[in-house]
């Protein structure tokens, strides 16, 4: 959990909060994009028939929101992260107080069995907790880009379609008298094309960055099963020669345990989640929002 927590961040209350900010957000980043505008000439006057607009900038909005759910990714990841050590300690306290022997472990002045090693996760998650902050902020930061962009360069087809079948005009009959209408495309065809080629490159890197990492869970995951393997034979051969007898100093050592995991908790309670270097800029737009959101949009 070291690349996710620490002293400096935010609090959960805090990311939870930034992670509602950056929903609201993500609903004024309108991404539809009307290829046409059109108005009706009657005689000598023009009479405009839809109130659609250009989108400047598209692609930077589409990138925009990329960033917005990489940090939204980012902060539930370590509120997660965070609730899931909290509940392994208390997990652990009701090990301790049933007695276990796995929980209790070696106690001073005797020699107990040794606990037989648990099956390590070799989740995806557990092998995202043995990244540095860095690169899991990159995997998730990736994740994110190549979802989002990937839905946007997927439903293109259906910007093609409209810019295949546009018409600059059309004639319709209102009230005996013969209308023309008059359809203007609101972007140029090269600069629709030139975009999604961009956005479509920028996905195909980002998935190729996910891959990779998902290629190298899959290299860790048999490392650490082979890892496993060989401490499940070495603490089998150990206990075959170790005898029990630690009921004495049971309670004492229970007591001992409780009150390092009580410190434990209370050291997890007070850590902040990391704001990678990468995803500062955002948070910081974020935040600059949630204190004006009016002077914001």
């Amino acid at each position: 959990m070291e690349n996710l927590l620490g002293a400096g961040g935010l609090t959960s209350s805090e990311a939870n909060h930034v992670t509602n900010i950056v929903k609201e957000l993500v609903k004024g980043l309108n991404t539809s994009m009307p290829l046409t505008t059109t108005k009706a000439t009657v005689g000598d006057k023009t009479y405009p028939l839809d109130n659609n607009k250009r989108l400047d900038g598209w692609v930077n909005v589409v990138e925009q929101k990329g960033r917005l759910y990489s940090l939204s990714a980012w902060l539930k990841t370590g509120i997660k992260g965070k609730e899931n050590e909290l509940k392994r300690l208390d997990d652990l306290t009701r090990a301790i107080n049933m007695e276990s022997v796995g929980a209790l472990g070696q106690i001073e002045g005797i020699l107990p069995l040794i606990p037989r090693p648990k099956t390590p996760s070799t989740t995806f998650e557990a092998y995202m907790n043995s990244l540095t902050t860095k690169e899991r902020a990159e995997y998730l930061s990736n994740e994110a880009m190549a979802a989002h962009i990937g839905q946007f360069v997927h439903k293109f087809d259906d910007i093609r379609e409209r810019l295949e079948g546009f018409e600059a005009t059309t004639l319709k009959e209102l009230k005996n008298e013969i209308v023309v209408e008059e359809h203007e495309l609101l972007y140029e065809e090269e600069e629709l094309l030139q975009g999604f080629f961009q956005l479509q490159r920028e996905h195909r890197d980002y998935e190729k960055s996910v891959n990779y990492w998902k290629a190298q869970h899959k290299t860790w995951e048999r490392v650490v099963l082979d890892e496993h393997q060989k401490e499940l034979i070495e603490v089998e051969g150990k206990n075959r020669e170790i005898q029990i007898h630690n009921a004495n100093l049971k309670t004492e050592a229970t007591e001992k345990m409780l009150a390092e995991v009580r410190s434990d908790k209370a050291l997890i309670s007070k850590l902040k989640i990391i704001i990678p270097k990468d995803l500062q800029s955002t948070l910081d737009y974020v935040q600059e929002y949630a204190k004006n959101p009016i002077q914001g949009k």
